[in-house]
This record gives C-alpha cells, structure tokens and sequence, in this order.
C-alpha cells in the first residue's frame, strides 16, 4: 500500500517537461520503475519460484508418516539402529 501511493505520488513527477521541473524528471522515472518492478518481483516471481522448488519436495515421505505405517516390530529395530550407528557425538561417549 506504501508503494502504490509512492507510485502515484511520483507519476506526475515522470511526465514532468517544463523548465527547470524537467530535471526531476528521470528520478521520477528511475523510483516508479524500480518500485513497480520490485514489488512485481516480491509479490509474483518470489511466491511462483518458491511454489516451483517447494513442488519437487513434496514428493518425499516425511519420517512421521513412515513410522505411523510400521509395525511395533519394525519400530523398534529403527530405534535399536538409530542407538547402534555412530554419529558426531560417538567420540564423546565414553567421557
């Protein structure tokens, strides 16, 4: 909303042509096109982008989903491999 009033507010700006208002001219130019095109950018490109790249991940089975369709079984030698495996932390066990 700050920048559609700062838009307006500098398009008469843009059409300046008389006397010495005539050199505002081109930063009236230059602030309503980085403006528009900015805010095109922020409020279209970025959300459409990210839609795009977020897409691919949704195909992947989240873990939560995994473990709610095993057995107790199954669960169970999850978490005894999970215990088992080493990991950063493996060096620091035996302080």
């Amino acid at each position: 909303m700050t920048t559609l009033t700062t838009i307006l507010g500098m398009i008469p700006m843009c059409f300046a042509k008389s006397g010495s208002s005539a050199m505002v001219q081109p930063i009236g130019v230059a602030v309503v096109g980085g403006l528009s095109s900015s805010t095109f950018v922020t409020l279209f490109f970025i959300p459409v982008l990210y839609s795009l790249v977020m897409r691919e991940k949704k195909t992947t089975k989240s873990k939560i989903q995994v473990m709610l369709t095993l057995s107790k079984d199954e669960i169970d030698a999850m978490k005894n491999q999970m215990i088992s495996s080493p990991n950063e932390f493996s060096d620091y066990a035996d302080l």
